[in-house]
Formats: structure tokens, C-alpha cells, sequence
């Protein structure tokens, strides 16, 4: 089995369509089946009496009829056969047809039609067998003789319109014959059908074709049986591998039937209407049918993948429906989070220009502090000097400790506005990366206090970094918390420890002094604006260095943060600074 089905162009067993598989041993069995049938012993022959004439005067009129039926009983039979396999001839080239209207394919008509016209010769060798058609010789010598040269014409005209269909079809651009070749090789097939017909009619004496005693009963049914077997072996095989489809391969199982029927013909019958001589017909009403049956298979693949295909669409169509909603949805979507985004871009733009305005105000008030209210302020602290040298002979000592007090307050809001303009300038100045060498930048901020009346050691840790930073920023840092460390110790001896480590994208400095503890909950109320944890009589200050401090070092996108405890001395100020 896998070494025929590889010779029709399959890789192995497995590749070959399921009908075709089916179709194969369904045939294969019908065609094995009444040989072993008659071997055990059935009998499939017409058993036919002869006509009693010698008691036809004993006989009334129906006994009369009866008889002749029971001896025509075998061309009766004969009859049926051959009209069926007429009638499955014809359904099979209007299948082919039918089959030609939708795939466009001309494989199929000419093969219909050379079955057709086998399917004639057929109803021609019935016609004459029951002389229903004039015919000069009797039926002994013209049911043998049509019948094989029916066979023979059965053969030939297969094997000639697949050898046809071969000779016009073109692999390297799969192209079949047109309708054209269909048409003119139905005319020749039908002229040579009628051909035959015609001389098989009008000749008088047609040879012997049958030779009971002999090992070849019916020698002329050998020239079919080569034929066929010829078609199954070379000339079918190939056909199949130009037009691989189910009725190709139809075609060549049909072979099965017919060589199994010429089988029974040339070995087996050795007269009219005998066991053989009905299983051969009834063996070619089934050659016959198999490609009615490829082409009604195909029909089914053909539908089934219509079907396929129509599903494929509807869901297909579904899917797109269920898509274009989407992409509608998202596209909506995408117009809201578009117009949110143009408020929200409007929005932007409105705050931004809030925030320059008053930056603007800002700029103005600190202007106008630094500039219009150190005016005022200068003339009431030189108009109590003037007072203290005018009455310098007639103050007494409160008088004298209280116009210094009034300078001293005078001092101090000078210094508050200050201080609140180099907070109010802080990100606006134009502060470019240098290199910084952080060692040599404490060193002369250390230097400024020398001068003072306090002993301050600085323990500069040798790690700290050299780095492009912007030096004017970090530095004023540095300056505040060394400055925030002296002016809030209780001793004149000040223990300061300056270190870094490297963590990330940051620095981590840390200013350490050994001054007084801050409680925890003061820890993030030094770091406002204007607030101090002792009095202002006694440290003088704004309270703004804290504030300046933490605003540089957030706009570097760090954060400052204390450890320290109450009742503990020292204080370890810490803030992230980055290296870039």
C-alpha cells in the first residue's frame, strides 16, 4: 500500500487525505468480495429455462407470459447492469461539469466525457443485446464482441484524455487545459464512439470472440485488461501527480474494479449471463462509480472548506467589528488624556507664569528691603548716635544701656534683611560647575574666625572630595553650619568634625560640633524661617542661615537632616549633595 501511494507522489501514508484512504479499501473490498463470495459456494448466475415449446398448446395464457420472463430472465439482468452503469455515467460527466463551473478546472470534463462515451458504447451494447436497435448479427456473437469492444474503447479513451490533459498542462505555472480542448476532445471521443457503434450494427458476421474450453475463455477481453493495467501502472500514477486531487485519484482506484473485471471476463465467463458474466458487470457499475464518488468527495472538501472559510470571515469580521470599537475607545480616550493634557499643559503655563510674577514681587520686596528700608534704618541708628553725643554729659546709665539696645535692634534688622535677600536670591544667581577642592575650601572658610575670641579646632577628614560642583552654593553651606555651630556653643572652645561619604549619585556630608543637644522635636523647626530655639538677646541672629541652608540644598535634589539628642552634647548636621 505505501509503495503505491508513494509512486502518486505522497511522502508516506500518513500525508494522504482520508477519503481517498476510505475510497481505496472500500474498493478494494467490493472488487475482492464476490470472488470470494463465489467461492464459497453462492451463485450469482441468471438462470434462465428454456422456452417450453412443446407444451405451449398444455399452457394458458399467463403461464405463456410467465415463461417467456423466466427465459429472458438472463437479458433482463444483463439490462439492469448495463443501465446502471450508463446512468452512473452520465451523473459523473455532469458532475464533472458542474465541478468545471466552479474550480475552472478541464481535468474533470475531459475525464467525464471519456467515461460518458464509455457510458454510451454501454447503452449501445444493451440496446443491440435487446434489439431495441436494429443489428444485423445475433446476440451470441454481438453481446461477446461489443462488450470487448466496448472495454477496449473504455480503456483506450481513458488512458487517451489523461494522456491529454498531461500533453496541455503546464507544471511550471500549474495551468490545465481550456474549455476549447474539452470541447474538441468531447467531438473526437463522440465520433469515435459512434463510429464503432455504427460498424458494430451494420456488419452481418462479427468474429467469435468466446472459447469455452480454452485457459482464456475471452481472448479479446485481454486487450482491455492490458490497457487498464497499463493506465494503473504508468499512465494514472503520473496523471495523479499533475492534478493531485480526489478525483485524480479516483481515477486511478477505479482501475481496481476494471481490472478485476476484465479478470472475471477473460478467465472466468464461458457464456452469456453466467456467475462471471454478472460479477464483471456488476464490477464496472462500481469503476464507474468510484469517480462519481472522487468528484462528490470533492464537493464535500470543497464545501467543508467554504464552510472554513465563511467562519474565518465571520470571525474575522467579528474580530475587526471588536477592534474598530477598540481603536473608537482608545481613540475617544486618547482625545480626553489629550484635552486633559492641554489643560493640564495650560494649566502648567499659567502657574509657571504665577510663580515668575512672583518671583518678580519676590525680587522687587527684597530690592526694596535691601535698598529703600536700610535707609531709614541707617538714619535711626545715626540719629541715636547724634542723641548719645548731644546728651553725652546728662544720660544716665540706663538711658545709655537703652540706646544701645536701640542700635543693637537696629543692627539686628539690617541683618534680617539681609539674610532674607540672600534667601529670596538663592537659585537665581548665576552659579556655574567648577572644580572644587573641598579641603581647601573649609581651610579658608576656617580662616574667617580666627580673629574671634573662642579657640576652634576643625578635624578635616583627608577623604573629602574634589569635584565640579557649584562652588558658591556648597560654600555658603559650609559657611552657615560652621557659623550655626559657633554661634549657638556654650563654650569658647568649639570641636568641629567635617567628614563625607559616597553613596550613589550623592555626597553625604556631615558638619559635627560638640555644642549643646537639639531635642527631636525641635529638629525640623530649625529649619524655618525666623525661628530660633533661644532668645535673639542672646545670640544675636536672623534666623535665616538654617532656612538658606536647607533651600541650596534641595534645589541640588538632596535633603539635610539632624542627629542630635536633648541632654547630650554634640550635633551632627547631615545633607546630600550631587557629584554632578
Amino acid at each position: 500500500m505505501g509503495v503505491v501511494f508513494t509512486k502518486l507522489g505522497y511522502k508516506n501514508y500518513s500525508e494522504i487525505d482520508a477519503g481517498i484512504k476510505g475510497l481505496f479499501w472500500v474498493t478494494a473490498l467490493i472488487s475482492i468480495l464476490p470472488l470470494l463470495l463465489h467461492q464459497y459456494g453462492i451463485d450469482f448466475a441468471s438462470r434462465q429455462e428454456m422456452f417450453p415449446f412443446d407444451r405451449v398448446h398444455e399452457m394458458s395464457e399467463n403461464e405463456i407470459s410467465d415463461a417467456h420472463f423466466f427465459s429472458l430472465s438472463g437479458a433482463f439482468v444483463h439490462t439492469l447492469l448495463e443501465c446502471s452503469a450508463f446512468i452512473v455515467a452520465f451523473f459523473t460527466v455532469v458532475l464533472s461539469f458542474t465541478h468545471f463551473s466552479i474550480k475552472r478546472n478541464s481535468v474533470t470534463p475531459i475525464i467525464g466525457m471519456a467515461l460518458f462515451m464509455s457510458g454510451c458504447m454501454d447503452a449501445f451494447h444493451t440496446l443491440a443485446a435487446d434489439h431495441l436497435i436494429d443489428a444485423t448479427s445475433p446476440n451470441t456473437d454481438l453481446i461477446p464482441f461489443t462488450w470487448a469492444i466496448c472495454r477496449t474503447f473504455n480503456s483506450a479513451i481513458m488512458i487517451a484524455g489523461a494522456c491529454i490533459v498531461m500533453a496541455h498542462h503546464k507544471p511550471a505555472t500549474g495551468r490545465a487545459p481550456g474549455l476549447a480542448l474539452v470541447l474538441i476532445t468531447s467531438l473526437g471521443f463522440g465520433v469515435a464512439a459512434w463510429s464503432i457503434i455504427h460498424y458494430c450494427a451494420t456488419v452481418a458476421v462479427l468474429p467469435q470472440t468466446m472459447f469455452p474450453d480454452n485457459t482464456i475463455t475471452r481472448p479479446w477481453d485481454m486487450i482491455s485488461l492490458i490497457l487498464f493495467l497499463l493506465a494503473g501502472t504508468l499512465v494514472f500514477p503520473k496523471f495523479h501527480k499533475y492534478n493531485q486531487n480526489l478525483f485524480s485519484a479516483s481515477i486511478w482506484i477505479s482501475i481496481i474494479p476494471q481490472v478485476a473485471t476484465q479478470a472475471h471476463m477473460a478467465f472466468g465467463s464461458t457464456e452469456l449471463f453466467d456467475d462471471h458474466f454478472n460479477i464483471a458487470h456488476f464490477l464496472k457499475i462500481i469503476a464507474y462509480l468510484i469517480p462519481c464518488a472522487g468528484l462528490l468527495l470533492d464537493y464535500v472538501r470543497i464545501h467543508k472548506h467554504e464552510l472554513q472559510m465563511r467562519r474565518i470571515e465571520e470571525t474575522a469580521k467579528i474580530k475587526a467589528i471588536k477592534l474598530n470599537k477598540e481603536i473608537s475607545e482608545a481613540h475617544a480616550g486618547a482625545l480626553i488624556i489629550a484635552r486633559d493634557a492641554e489643560a493640564a499643559k495650560k494649566q502648567a503655563e499659567n502657574l509657571a507664569a504665577e510663580l515668575e510674577h512672583s518671583n518678580q514681587e519676590l525680587e522687587q520686596f527684597a530690592y526694596i528691603a535691601s535698598h529703600d528700608l536700610k535707609a531709614p534704618l541707617r538714619g535711626i541708628n545715626n540719629l541715636a548716635k547724634w542723641v548719645e553725643e548731644d546728651l553725652k554729659g546728662v544720660m544716665g546709665e540706663e538711658t545709655k544701656g537703652n540706646m544701645a539696645l536701640l542700635r543693637q535692634r537696629v543692627t539686628r534688622l539690617e541683618s534680617l534683611l539681609d539674610d532674607l535677600l540672600a534667601y529670596s536670591k538663592v537659585g537665581h544667581n548665576d552659579d556655574n560647575s567648577v572644580l572644587v577642592d573641598c579641603k581647601e575650601m573649609l581651610n579658608g572658610i576656617v580662616y574667617l574666625y580666627d580673629d574671634l575670641d573662642i579657640v576652634l579646632k576643625v578635624n578635616i577628614h583627608p577623604n573629602l572630595p574634589t569635584f565640579f560642583t557649584k562652588k558658591r552654593a556648597l560654600e555658603l553651606v559650609f559657611r552657615n553650619l560652621i557659623n550655626n555651630a559657633i554661634k549657638h556653643h556654650d563654650l569658647t572652645e568649639i570641636n568641629l568634625d567635617i567628614s563625607v561619604q559616597n553613596k550613589d549619585e550623592y555626597y553625604i556630608f556631615s558638619v559635627k560640633d560638640d555644642g549643646p543637644g537639639i531635642a527631636p522635636e525641635y529638629q525640623e523647626r530649625i529649619f524655618e524661617m525666623f525661628k530660633t530655639l533661644r532668645p535673639r538677646d542672646e545670640v544675636e541672629g536672623s534666623g535665616m542661615g538654617l532656612a538658606i541652608i536647607k533651600k541650596l540644598i534641595e534645589l541640588q535634589d538632596g535633603n539635610i537632616w539632624i542627629d542630635s539628642q536633648a541632654g547630650i552634647r554634640g550635633a551632627n548636621f547631615s545633607f546630600h549633595w550631587k557629584l554632578k
